[in-house]
């Protein structure tokens, strides 16, 4: 429990101080942005937050989500990620009402090529 009320203190907290660098902001498209001070490095992949304001609402837990916070692994040599912990929030920019919290315990990579959006944040934050 207590891992949890730290994690969603520190997510709350990250939205409103963090200083997102804006990917993309196409109208009609979901517009992605990363902290760059949040980026860490391990070698050839990197780890780093991602705020995610959504075009269309989705379906959370509690509610319908207009934006994500999510912690990322990319993988600098491959066109490849995985998901470690995404929030979803009733606000757009990762404020309001915190709606659902997942974490994925295992690394379960996915392949970026045919998102553009989140291939162009995997460049970007593989450049730091």
């Amino acid at each position: 429990m207590k891992k949890f009320l730290f994690l969603l203190f520190l997510c709350v907290s990250f939205s409103s101080s963090a200083e997102w660098v804006s990917v993309n902001t196409d109208s009609g498209k979901d517009n992605y942005f990363y902290d760059p001070l949040s980026i860490g490095i391990y070698g050839p992949t990197r780890k780093a937050w991602l705020l995610i304001n959504l075009a269309k609402p989705v379906t959370a837990a509690d509610g319908q989500a207009l934006s994500l916070n999510v912690y990322y692994k990319f993988d600098c040599e491959n066109t490849r990620y995985s998901n470690i912990t995404t929030f979803a929030f009733n606000e757009k920019g990762g404020l309001g009402k915190v709606l659902e919290r997942v974490s994925d315990a295992e690394e379960k990579w996915k392949d970026t090529s045919q998102q553009e959006a989140l291939e162009k944040t995997r460049q970007a934050v593989c450049k730091r």
